[in-house]
């Protein structure tokens, strides 16, 4: 009989990436499940996830399972205003953080999912752009 691996995660990045998706305040933004295509102008990708899975304690059978989802906000602006793409990153980061508020089992797939600490910024710039990039961290657990 093949062992077989289960896991939350992809269920859990999927829900996600729908639910951003659909917000009414990131119209214009790409959401990308992974690295995004393209070139665009302001993205939110949901990347990579790292977690692990304990057994619980009651019963052989049941994991409990904590990941976290590292997700990069980018706002790029031609011109030298450094301070007007780092806001918008910031805006970025806000929307996720109310969605996660309103939905923190993200639609069932996980017990809880919530922003983690720390976060980065970094800011580039060009002779003609600038660029903001805020990374953060959702963590979630589920028993499995």
């Amino acid at each position: 009989m093949p062992l077989t691996y289960y896991s939350t995660a992809p269920a859990f990045k999927n829900a996600l990436h729908d639910a951003l998706g659909a917000r009414a305040g990131l119209s214009g933004v790409t959401v990308s499940y992974g690295a995004p295509t393209g070139a665009p102008r302001e993205f939110i990708a949901l990347t990579d996830i790292s977690g692990s899975q304990e057994f619980a304690a009651l019963g052989a059978l049941r994991k409990d399972e904590t990941y976290v989802l590292t997700v990069f906000c980018s706002v790029l602006r031609e011109g030298n205003q450094q301070q007007e793409c780092t806001e918008r990153a910031f805006a970025l980061v806000g929307e996720i953080e109310d969605e996660l508020r309103g939905n923190v089992t993200m639609s069932g797939t996980v017990r809880v999912a919530e922003l983690t600490t720390p976060f980065q910024l970094e800011e580039f710039a060009s002779d003609s752009a600038r660029q903001s990039i805020v990374t953060v961290g959702i963590s979630a657990t589920q028993r499995i």
